[in-house]
């Protein structure tokens, strides 16, 4: 991976601690404060101008600087006085009206610096009227230095916007103004701002100082393309590095292509030199609407910047950003929807896929069948089926997004922000009811009704019942369970199940938050057709759940804090459309993600044999998956438990240790489980190659630890769980070497992915040697097919690779993928999928039958297009 050149110049001085002698030397020279401030910011001007080599004694040197400096202003000063002796006149009112329009210029800034919205308007005061550094800003507001400083240029940027704007596009009209006040704040490149005040009032000399940097910033070259102020110097780690939640890389480094350089910056015909170089990138988009159409004149931008570009008539558009990463999205919020985020990555770089539609809101109600709301319904937008078909363009530069809400307690609905996109649906989805769909609008609506059946028919075998707490009332907020069936009881406690959906199972169990469960088991009896289930059962809640409460300390007796502890063998609650739901986390209060009652609409027929997977990182603490961290004494409580003993998995806020508790009894408060953190490679470093042996640059190797990796029943067949904690990843460098720190030498997992190869994985246990660790890899390719003739029937693609067995095809997102058997063929097209380098042909099949074998010839980087 390139990086820009370093320049080669000595680091300017950091003059910070210098300016109070400085000032002092200067007003002893001159006996006047504003001269001597002014010939302090000319010294120091001179100083960082200086290339030469910088000597040991920077006090003595400075101070030579500065007389020789009062000794040319003296001069100056005398030659002034003789001329203007010589030709003395009236004052003309000159200086006057400039000092009026001086004032004015200052307070106008004043009122655009309080009139930004925020964090912008608070990031600039804390920098240039609180006169704080980015790192200390950064710490104050809980975000990253880079962050900071993108907020300044934004800001700044901002202004310089409304001042052209002010009057009527004519920088030169406000520079003229602004540029003094430029020169009465001592410029220190390399130390803090220091506010110079016209009025004595600080919000002035912030947004005086703002001014100075806006006019300097504006002079460079023409152009204005820094990210920092010009007081501060740019961190190139913190600037370089790829930013990709969690998976960044673990060097830095810019694109050598897309990173252009900048100059030295000028204004007024003065040289005045830059704390830093900026670096500059080149961000290619692709612009479509959402049948695959370009789409032209209309304006995308780097999400949380000012980066922006409009498109062409070909919908290309180019960005320069100083952001290394970053979602590219439509800037016309109000008119656009980004139905699918370009993903911009400068280690990466490749033309983003950027979906557009039109925006609109949907107003309804989710009713029952007879016409009642359905409070805490989930309403989604769902694109329409084989929705990437429709374009020619890879998605693997593109995110996903959700559009969903909750019904209300009259089970009215707003979904607002929703892509007008054709063939869309609205999904409503509830505990207890089958999932719904009507087509969403084209144009949006409002009296948009979905009506939630329970999943009964004439021909069912109910299975009906209360659940009632200790005390004898109703439980309203408690769930049952019965084989693979999970329902949510009404206002009274009373549910209803169809015992022939539910196989052979012979417990029911409910559960309420803060209550153990209740338990029925039938004694089955094969002659009956309700197996010897009654029509109707009570099932009376426990007692309240027990806890596990103690410490993680290490092997040397010191606690362990920000450690991620949760059951290895927690009590299975039934399935929640196709994610398992757990009794224990159920009575510790915790509800299902939004994700599991989204996926009751993905299920089938019941026992039609459908297979589900889904696999992504840990989210939130939920009832799928609890969990907790210690706090920084090490301590620790999972809740919610049942009368048994229990086992704990202890991971390492970085996944930098592991371990798994003895047995421990619920209602333990003194536990104490002890972790080898030694247990570990400190430093592991490998390559990525694939099969023919070729290294792969820009992949990213992400250590993961798996939470739940479990096969459960679900209504129409099974389903594959994986949930995983990630640590930070190791990118691949131009010879395919990565390093890693500190890895568990047991139970990680590796997940590896990059733009040029198949998404795969590797294990701790295949290192040998941690200091020459290798993943293999496949290459991947990309394909597209347009069948020509539809009479044909071709509904289906499947491929074929080495040896004649059929390999997999793949949909990738630049935040995941999905791996198929086969890609459906949809208005004669599949749109564009990747397949490893070991696919020779693909199969052309109506239905099961294969119409025609077809066979490829692939290149890596290239989009093979299949015209049938």
């Amino acid at each position: 991976m390139n990086s820009p050149n370093q320049s080669n110049d000595p680091a300017p001085v950091d003059l910070t601690g210098h300016l109070r002698w400085m000032r002092a030397l200067a007003r002893g020279l001159v006996r006047d404060d504003a001269a001597a401030d002014d010939l302090v910011q000319d010294a120091a001007v001179a100083a960082l101008r200086d290339k030469a080599a910088r000597p040991l004694d920077v006090r003595a040197w400075l101070g030579s600087i500065l007389r020789n400096r009062a000794r040319d202003a003296g001069r100056s000063r005398d030659a002034r006085q003789a001329r203007e002796a010589a030709s003395a006149r009236p004052e003309s009112g000159e200086d006057t009206s400039e000092l009026e329009q001086r004032a004015a210029i200052g307070a106008e800034l004043s009122q655009r610096v309080l009139g930004l919205d925020e964090p912008l308007r608070s990031t600039l005061l804390m920098r240039y009227w609180d006169d704080l550094p980015p790192r200390v800003i950064a710490k104050r507001t809980g975000v990253p230095v880079a962050t900071v400083k993108s907020r300044l240029a934004r800001g700044l940027e901002r202004l310089r916007r409304d001042l052209d704007a002010s009057r009527g596009g004519d920088r030169k009209a406000w520079l003229v103004v602004v540029l003094p006040l430029a020169g009465k704040a001592p410029l220190v490149a390399a130390g803090s701002a220091v506010g110079w005040t016209v009025m004595n009032v600080k919000i002035l000399a912030a947004a005086t100082v703002v001014a100075a940097t806006c006019a300097v910033l504006f002079l460079r070259d023409g152009r204005a393309e820094t990210a920092a102020p010009l007081d501060e110097p740019t961190e190139r780690a913190e600037r370089f590095a790829g930013e990709n939640g969690g998976f960044a890389s673990s060097g830095s480094g810019g694109d050598g292509e897309s990173a252009q350089r900048t100059g030295s910056r000028r204004g007024a015909g003065t040289e005045i030199p830059a704390a830093t170089e900026a670096v500059t990138y080149t961000v290619e988009v692709k612009v479509v609407d959402g049948s695959g159409r370009p789409l032209s004149r209309v304006e995308v931008m780097l999400e949380d910047s000012d980066a922006r570009a409009e498109a062409d008539a070909r919908g290309l558009a180019v960005l320069t950003a100083s952001e290394s990463t970053g979602s590219i999205v439509a800037a016309d919020t109000e008119k656009w929807v980004t139905v699918r985020p370009g993903n911009w990555r400068s280690a990466n770089p490749q033309t983003s896929l950027v979906v557009l539609a039109p925006r609109l809101d949907f107003q309804g109600r989710v009713v029952d069948a007879f016409g009642f709301g359905v409070e805490g319904a989930e309403v989604s937008f769902d694109l329409p089926r084989a929705f990437a078909s429709r374009f020619d363009e890879s998605f693997g530069a593109s995110t996903r997004r959700d559009w969903n809400v909750r019904t209300d307690e009259d089970g009215a609905f707003l979904l607002e922000d929703a892509p007008g996109i054709e063939g869309a649906s609205l999904i409503a989805s509830r505990e207890g009811y089958a999932a719904a769909a009507v087509e969403a609008p084209a144009q949006g609506a409002s009296g948009v009704e979905i009506t939630l059946r329970k999943p009964l028919d004439p021909d069912a075998l109910p299975l009906r019942g209360r659940v009632v707490r200790r005390s004898g009332e109703a439980a309203p907020g408690a769930r049952v369970s019965l084989g693979g069936e999970l329902v949510a009881v009404d206002a009274e406690g009373l549910f209803e199940l169809d015992l022939r959906l539910v196989g052979p199972a012979k417990v029911l169990r409910a559960i309420e938050a803060g209550a153990l469960p209740a338990r029925y088991e039938v004694q089955e009896d094969p002659s009956d057709a309700r197996r010897g289930w009654p029509e109707f059962v009570e099932l009376e809640l426990g007692e309240a759940p027990l806890s596990i409460a103690g410490v993680v300390v290490d092997e040397k007796g010191d606690p362990l804090a920000g450690a991620r502890v949760w059951l290895d063998d927690p009590t299975e609650f039934g399935a929640l459309g196709v994610l398992p739901v757990r009794a224990e986390a159920l009575a510790a209060g915790l509800a299902p993600p939004t994700y599991a009652v989204r996926s009751l609409a993905e299920l089938a027929a019941p026992g039609s044999g459908a297979s589900h997977g889904t696999a992504m990182p840990v989210g939130d603490s939920n009832a799928c998956l609890q969990w907790t961290t210690t706090n920084e004494s090490g301590r620790f409580r999972l809740e919610g438990l049942d009368d048994r003993a229990y086992t704990l998995n202890v991971l390492g806020p970085t996944i930098d240790y592991l371990g798994r508790s003895e047995r421990i009894d619920a209602g333990d408060d003194t536990a104490e489980i002890v972790i080898d953190t030694s247990a570990r490679h400190t430093t592991l470093k490998g390559r990525v190659v694939t099969r023919q042996g070729d290294a792969v640059s820009g992949v990213f190797v992400t250590p993961w630890i798996p939470a739940i990796a479990d096969d459960v029943a679900v209504r129409d067949g099974t389903s594959s769980v994986n949930r995983f904690f990630v640590a930070k990843a190791g990118e691949t460098d131009e010879e395919g070497n990565f390093t890693l720190s500190n890895v568990p030498t047991r139970f990680v997992q590796f997940h590896v992915a990059g733009q040029s190869i198949v998404p795969s994985y590797g294990s701790v246990d295949d290192v040998d040697d941690p200091t020459d660790f290798e993943i293999v890899v496949e290459a991947r390719v990309e394909v597209s097919v347009e069948i020509v003739d539809t009479s044909l029937g071709i509904d289906r693609v499947a491929a074929i690779a080495e040896g004649g067995g059929r390999t997999g095809l793949l949909r990738l997102f630049a935040d995941g993928y999905s791996t198929l058997a086969t890609i459906d063929v949809v208005d004669g097209r599949t749109g564009v999928f990747a397949l490893t380098t070991k696919a020779t042909a693909l199969q052309l099949m109506s239905g099961d039958t294969v119409v025609d074998t077809v066979e490829l010839r692939l290149r890596p980087g290239e989009v093979a297009r299949v015209v049938y």
